[in-house]
This record gives structure tokens, C-alpha cells and sequence, in this order.
């Protein structure tokens, strides 16, 4: 695990190179994908990828939920629930540009976005965050990548300029633990 100087952090090899040849020959099968939307709707200017949505991948839930739990301590709040897997596909000319997760009433409940990368065989298409100075960084690419983030956070996706890149994309919820007492000391 790496703890970034921005607020991401990254773990190495979360998926091993078959875990995730296994996932891009179970879940890429051209015709599931979809343009790729945002808030408004479909908006080419801003983000073009295609995706779709996956309810539940059994070896993935668990072991991220332990992982995400481990990484990220927060008094008085567990880190539980995972919305569906968003499969993305990032073809050449594909982007998405700066954007936070958490930027409307839709998506208020999402407190960490994370993302795994699939295959790294692609050109451009880098995995972006800015600090608080608005200085980007890339976030380092490999195989089975694993990156958590707050999804307030400013980040993107550059052009893809070789390739295709595929991703697995996912947010988490903060639910209060109940029995947790706040004390002074």
C-alpha cells in the first residue's frame, strides 16, 4: 500500500494479472457497453467512455471492503456498502475530464470513489488527481491497481492515445458504527 502525497491511496497488485484476465474475458463483451453519462446526460465534451454496470462481482466485494477498511480509518464510521461495478472502456480518443464524484444531490453518497485498473497495454489514458495548489499527478499504472480516493477530489482521465484501456470503477458509503460512544478523551 502507498500512501500518495495527495489524498489517494494505492495498492499494488490488488488483482493479480489473472484475476483481471478474468474479468475482461467475463465482462467485456461489446454489446453491454453504452455511452458513458454524466449528471446531465451523455456530453462527448466532457466525457466519452462506455460503460456499463455490474451488481456484484463475488471476488471482488469482500476482499475490497476488508482492504478499504484497513487503509482507511475514520472514529465512529464504518465503510460498508459498494454501489455496482461500473466496467469502462476507454478507447483511442476516449477521455474524461475533471470532475469529482460527489458533485450533486444523485451522488451525495458517495464518500470514496475506487477504481482498478484492468490491463495497462494502452497509450495515454492516465489516471489524474490535482492537489489543493491544483498541481496534477499521475497515479502509477499497473495491472490490477487499485486507487481510493475521496470523492470530493478533483480528478480525470487524459486522452487515451493508443489502445484500450479498461477499468473497474466503484464508490463507498460511510454508515456510522452504532455503537460507537464520541468521548473528550
Amino acid at each position: 500500500m502507498i500512501k500518495n502525497s495527495i489524498n489517494s491511496i494505492t495498492v499494488k497488485n490488488f488483482l493479480s494479472e489473472d484475476e483481471c484476465q478474468f474479468l475482461l474475458h467475463t465482462y467485456s463483451n461489446e454489446g453491454l457497453f453504452k455511452p458513458a453519462e454524466i449528471t446531465e446526460g451523455v456530453n462527448d465534451e466532457v466525457r466519452k467512455s462506455s460503460t456499463f454496470f455490474i451488481n456484484k462481482i463475488d471476488l471482488l466485494n469482500e476482499k475490497l471492503l476488508q482492504t478499504i477498511n484497513e487503509n482507511i480509518k475514520i472514529k465512529g464510521v464504518d465503510i460498508r456498502n459498494l454501489g455496482p461495478y461500473q466496467f469502462t472502456k476507454y478507447s483511442v480518443g476516449d477521455f474524461y475530464e475533471w470532475h469529482t464524484d460527489s458533485d450533486n444531490d444523485k451522488n451525495k453518497n458517495r464518500h470514496y470513489s475506487i477504481i482498478i485498473q484492468l490491463n495497462d497495454d494502452y497509450q495515454g489514458g492516465s489516471l489524474q488527481l490535482k492537489d489543493e495548489n491544483q498541481k496534477e499527478y499521475d497515479l502509477e499504472r499497473g495491472v490490477g491497481n487499485l486507487f481510493i480516493f475521496d470523492s470530493n477530489e478533483i480528478h480525470r482521465v487524459s486522452k487515451v492515445t493508443g489502445g484500450i484501456r479498461y477499468s473497474l470503477v466503484n464508490w463507498a458509503t460511510v454508515e456510522k458504527k452504532e455503537e460507537y460512544k464520541k468521548t473528550l478523551i
